[in-house]
């Protein structure tokens, strides 16, 4: 059972109507998300000629140029996060452990996820693997024991997909809320 949801145009009403700074580069992430590289590349561009990046500012900016050039090459590449070589995995190391800002933390999401490399908290970019899980053959008398619920990606931007295995169907309601804790979908299943 998948559900989806799509809020893609609220969201950039939302950033459009905001006009600072964080919101241009927000902008560009779900521009980066979407595959949409020339509205990246055109609010990067916005961001240079109508900002003075001052110190605070520039590293970030680079750095995000630096992660969109990646998303770029790896779309051109029609390749998945999970395809990435070496090379790929350096860069991304490199932005990850620039820790300037949001492009960072794209790049840390990435690595996590996909290849269990996980910031430890510790600044300058050290990683630790992820623990993995332990599996038995014990066998689980509780049948909700047996339920499995993904949702991907995480964190998501406009779109979530939610996987539902062995999940009596009378059992399920799923709420969904935004990062202020509003309610933007309740349904019972």
């Amino acid at each position: 059972m998948n559900d989806s949801i799509n809020h893609t145009d609220s969201i950039l009403k939302m950033y459009a109507s905001r006009k600072n700074i964080t919101e241009k580069y927000r902008r560009i992430a779900l521009a980066l998300e979407l595959g949409d590289f020339t509205t990246s590349s055109n609010l990067f561009a916005e961001i240079e000629s109508n900002y003075e990046l001052n110190e605070a500012f520039q590293p970030e900016h680079d750095n995000f140029k630096d992660f969109a050039t990646f998303k770029e090459n790896i779309s051109n590449e029609d390749k998945s996060y999970l395809e990435l070589n070496e090379n790929e995995l350096n860069t991304l190391r490199q932005i990850a452990a620039n820790n300037t800002g949001l492009s960072s933390t794209l790049a840390q999401n990435i690595l996590c996820f996909a290849y269990a490399e996980c910031d430890n908290g510790a600044t300058g970019g050290e990683y630790r693997k992820k623990a993995r899980r332990v599996y038995t053959d014990k066998i689980i008398e509780n049948p909700l024991m047996e339920s499995q619920v993904s949702l991907s990606p995480n964190p998501a931007n406009t779109q979530i997909q939610i996987n539902l295995h062995k999940v009596p169907r009378e059992q399920v309601r799923i709420e969904v809320y935004d990062l202020l804790g509003k309610s933007v979908m309740n349904r019972l299943l």
